[in-house]
């Protein structure tokens, strides 16, 4: 595995659908959680969560190539946060809001 630039040896006997991932990581003992999500998977261990992709060689060179999407700006905007909740819009212009 390479994390980092880091060539790291996993070795252990998870099979895809489990739960948990038990073995060596490196020369550490390590239990991994195991999320399976769309083309990859979601490890948390020890707080920390990581999203990882398991590739072949040529996937993964042409995967490095691929843009990175980035979120849109929505600072502009007003985000209700639960959308369709709100009925109406009492404040008005005039009005001057409290601290």
């Amino acid at each position: 595995m390479t994390f980092d630039g880091l060539q790291l040896r996993v070795e252990g006997a998870w099979l895809p659908g489990e739960p948990l991932f038990e073995g060596h990581v490196g020369t550490a003992e390590v239990t991994v959680q195991v999320d399976a999500r769309g083309t990859g998977f979601t490890l948390t261990h020890d707080g920390a969560r990581v999203q990882a992709q398991v590739l072949r060689p040529r996937v993964a060179e042409l995967a490095a190539l691929m843009p990175i999407k980035e979120a849109p700006d929505l600072s502009k905007f007003l985000l209700s946060p639960m959308p369709g909740l709100w009925c109406r819009w009492r404040w008005k212009p005039a009005n001057r809001s409290r601290p």
